[in-house]
Order: C-alpha cells, then structure tokens, then sequence
C-alpha cells in the first residue's frame, strides 16, 4: 500500500516494479506481505471466536447469573453476594459526599500546561503498561477465592500480544440502539473490575429487539462510547434538584422501570466541556457512568479516542485530586465568576452583593447550604473574605454534585486508581486528551498518514479517486470533516496520538462504481468509496 497524498503520476511503472515487481526485493515484500497476511487472518479468527465465546456462550451461560442478580438487587427483591462489592462502594461513596480541593494560592492565574505530543504518548504507554499490572493484580485477588482460576488461565492462555487486548476477558454489551447507556447500566454494575479493565465487546440491537451483523473489533465499541455520552448530554438549562422524598427511593430498580431514566447526567458548560448535573437517578447509575469513562480510559491507553465531547476540567481535577483555582470557576461560569467573585472584592463590594442578593448579613451560606462548618453563624468581613469566595467557588462547582461527583469517581477509581494515575504521572490536561482527543482535523496530515487500496479497479483510477476525496474535505466545515471521520471509524473526534499513529491507518478504498453508496468499516478505519468521476462528487 502506498501513502495518499502524493500526486497520481507518483505511482509510476517503476515504483509498481520497486514493490510489486520480480525482483529479489518483489520476492521479499511478497513473502513479508503473505506473513502479515495470515498474521491477519489469526487475528481475525481469534475475533470471531471471541465474538461466539463472549455473546453465544459466556454471556447467555455465565455473566447473565451476574447480571439478574443485579435485576433482582435493582428491583429491591433480593440481595445477592455476587454484586454485594458494589452496593457496599455506593454506599460509602453516597456517605462520604466530594470536596474538591483548593490550592492555597487560590487566586494565582495559572494557563493549562502545553503538552507535547512526545510526552502525551509517554504517559499513554506508561499507563497502558500500569493497567496491564492492574489487571493482574485485579485477577490474582478474584482467584484467591477460586473463581478466578479459569478466566486467569484462559485469558493468557489466548491472549498473544497485547494487540489482542483481552479479547476472551471483555464484557459483552448488549447495546440497544437509543438507550446505548441505560441499556447497559446493569451489565457494567454487574462486571467484576478485571473484565471491565479488559475492556467491553458491543453488540447493537435494532429497536425491534434484533441483533445487529457485525463483528466489534473496535469500531462497534467506540460508536456505543459516542453515542452514550451524547445521549447523557443534556441540550438544555440542566434538570432541577431531586425532592427529598425522590432522594429517599430505593437507590437499585431494574433498567425498565428505573427512576429518572433516560434524564441528562451530563450539561454542556460555556466552553462546551461537560460537567456532571443533578437527576432523580439513583446514586448507582452515576457509580456505572464512573465505572464507564474508567473502561473509555483503558480504551484510550490502547490509542483509541472514547468520548465524543470533552469532559469539565473541574471535572478531570478531581478525578487526579488536583486542586482547583479561580480561573476554574472563570471559564466554567464567565458571568457568575464576573457577577459574584469579582463583585465581592471590589471597593463597597460586600454591601453591593449584601443588597443585590436582599439580604441583612453576607454570611458564610449559599442556597442554604454552610460553605463550611458554623458558617450560618459567622459574617463576611474584610479578613474573611477572601476565604469566603475561596469556599464560595468551591460550592459552586461542587455545591449542588456532591453526591454525584462522589459516586462518579467511586466508579471510575474502582477500574483506575487514583494512585495508579499518580504513579503514571498523569496530569489532569493529559487525562483529558486521552479520554478525549482532539477536536481539530488537519486534512493534511489526514491525507499524509492515510493508506489507498485499489480493490477491483487500476491504481491510477484509485489514487484519482482519493485526491478527489481529500480536495472535497478540504473545502467542507469542521462539523461535516468530524461526521465523515465518524462514519469511516465509529468516533468523530481524533485521538491523542493523531493520525500518524493511529491503528490501523486510516483507508480509503477505491471499488468499481456500481452506483451504491460509500461505505465504512469502523473497526479498521476504511472508508470504501465507488469510482466515481469527479462530476458525480
């Protein structure tokens, strides 16, 4: 294969007799490319058995027992040992509600570091090789009780290269189009954390119930993280509070029949990251969203990019219990940080919010809410303030998510550890370019790390093709470049490592024109366009 981006008339008599030709050089290529060939096709059966293993035998034989025992458990009927680890963690998650902490020198302006790509791809390896630790450690502790043995002994048993990725040990999803999330909240409360650290195996059904063809190779897992976390982004104002007496439901029901089901669990802020907002779901389901973008991560270490939209950088600084500063709360909120932060320490400032918010005594309460302990008791003064809008950012972004941020990273420390993150040296700003990628699509290094393969038609006819792709993505917007990237390797956002390391490269495959429609193979980043002519486009 030869790199798009180079002019057709690059792809002469002699360059076909360098590659392809009879030559001692020809002979070798030939012979390395009958190798990788039937490298491909180990891979491929190891797919497909793990596809029969994970859907048609463990799943209907084995993970279902864990699974409607966490029906039984949601439904409130029963409680089962099987899940009994996760109904403890909610527990001590919902009583322990989330402080974030505050850097001493609150007020000190610091810019969002700049990450080289080098050192990004650093890091992803470092944490690629600690979840691998994680993940034995993880299996050794379950088979001390004896049912780990197996999956242990299987999985390396299977597993060639780290290529493979634990494809005998992921969690089969059974996704249903529309509801991705809350179709498989009980399947990921019901996993152990050394399946879930192995990664998740997607299947799609269609509405009416019918299982969709196609193999998940990797595609079909990036489109379910896609379309789960849009489906929990809320277009609008975020939902109001829960009632006292909707907080006091059980915190388990079944999927079907689960309180405040299908309700938005994330709210896009004025920088377009994503924030975590109050529902009437129970804490549970938050404890599954953790437990989610924790597995998104264990994804993103192998070089995939999980999560369409970008996640608060409040949010990621808990998640690495780094401190926050003001510059948070300003460009989470530019109009509250402008109306209420600044506004308190300017010249009379105190009296001006005193009489803005009708109030006799500026106190050390918000919503109702003591910004810490005593403070309904004790007034703002010159001395105290800048404690007071210190305690008061604070509440802000944390004040009415306590017990969501709580169970939130309760879920997602319990596939990565904070400390694991720590020892990786993994700072907030690189954990969200991994979880998420990067947003901007240079066509031109699209076009340079991209392979072209002619499949029916001449090599010229295929690389003229392909340029006629390129130049018609060069003159599109960015929404409509994400939605072809999209389309061709299920998620519309690159990953961190950009497309120079992207796995498999990125393929334009050119077919005779039959006059059908482009398609894609998600799981190896192809996208098959017909030969059309350039008047057609």
């Amino acid at each position: 294969m030869k790199r798009a981006g180079g002019p057709c008339v690059e792809a002469s008599p002699n360059k076909r007799q360098r590659y392809g030709g009879c030559g001692g050089s020809g002979w070798r290529d030939l012979c390395f490319a009958a190798i990788l060939q039937a490298s491909n096709m180990q891979r491929s059966a190891r797919r497909g058995l793990a596809y029969v293993w994970l859907h048609f035998v463990y799943e209907p034989l084995i993970y279902r027992r864990r699974v409607q025992a966490a029906h039984e458990f949601l439904a409130g009927r029963s409680r089962s040992q099987l899940i009994s680890d996760v109904e403890d963690a909610v527990n001590s998650a919902e009583a322990k509600p989330f402080r974030a902490v505050l850097r001493d020198d609150f007020w000190h302006q610091q810019d969002s570091p700049v990450e080289t790509r080098d050192t990004l791809m650093q890091r992803r390896l470092l944490l690629r090789a600690e979840l691998e630790l994680q993940l034995q450690r993880q299996q050794w502790k379950e088979s001390a009780s004896g049912r780990g043995f197996v999956a242990i002994s299987c999985n390396f048993r299977l597993r060639v290269d780290p290529k493979q990725r634990h494809y005998f040990g992921k969690v089969p999803l059974e996704v249903k189009r529309g509801s991705a999330f809350d179709s498989t909240v009980e399947a990921i409360l019901a996993a152990k954390p050394s399946h879930l650290l192995s990664g998740v195996h997607v299947r799609f059904h269609e509405s009416g119930g019918f299982a969709e063809a196609g193999v998940d190779s990797g595609g079909l897992t990036r489109e379910f993280f896609e379309l789960a976390i849009k489906e929990l982004s809320a277009d609008v104002s975020p939902p109001s509070r829960p009632t006292r007496q909707q907080r006091q439901q059980p915190k388990f029901r079944r999927s079907v029949s689960v309180e405040g089901i299908g309700q938005p669990m994330f709210c896009p802020q004025a920088d377009g990251s994503l924030m975590l907002v109050p529902s009437s779901r129970p804490p549970a389901v938050y404890f599954a969203l953790g437990r989610l973008v924790g597995v998104a991560l264990v994804h993103a270490s192998y070089g995939d990019s999980a999560l369409p939209l970008p996640l608060s950088d409040c949010l990621l600084k808990c998640m690495v219990g780094a401190p926050i500063t003001s510059a948070d709360v300003r460009k989470r909120d530019p109009v509250y940080y402008k109306n209420r932060i600044e506004a308190v320490l300017s010249v009379q400032g105190r009296h001006m919010v005193t009489a803005a918010l009708m109030e006799e005594k500026l106190l050390f309460v918000e919503g109702g809410r003591e910004l810490k302990p005593g403070g309904a008791a004790e007034e703002v003064t010159d001395a105290n303030v800048m404690e007071y809008v210190a305690l008061l950012s604070e509440d802000y972004i944390c004040g009415d998510v306590r017990t969501e941020i709580s169970e939130f990273l309760a879920g997602f420390h319990d596939i990565v550890p904070r400390k694991l993150l720590q020892q990786v040296g993994l700072s907030w700003v690189q954990l969200g370019n991994l979880l998420s990628g990067v947003d901007h699509i240079d066509i031109e290094a699209w076009r340079r790390y991209s392979q072209v393969r002619a499949a029916g038609v001449a090599e010229e006819e295929a690389y003229s093709v392909a340029n006629i792709f390129w130049d018609t993505l060069e003159h599109w917007p960015a929404v409509e470049r994400s939605a072809v990237l999209a389309f061709a390797s299920g998620c519309s956002r690159l990953p961190a490592c950009g497309f120079a390391l992207l796995d498999p490269p990125f393929t334009v495959e050119v077919t005779p024109c039959s006059g059908k429609l482009p398609t894609s193979h998600t799981c190896f980043n192809t996208i098959t366009l017909p030969a059309y002519a350039q008047e057609m486009l």
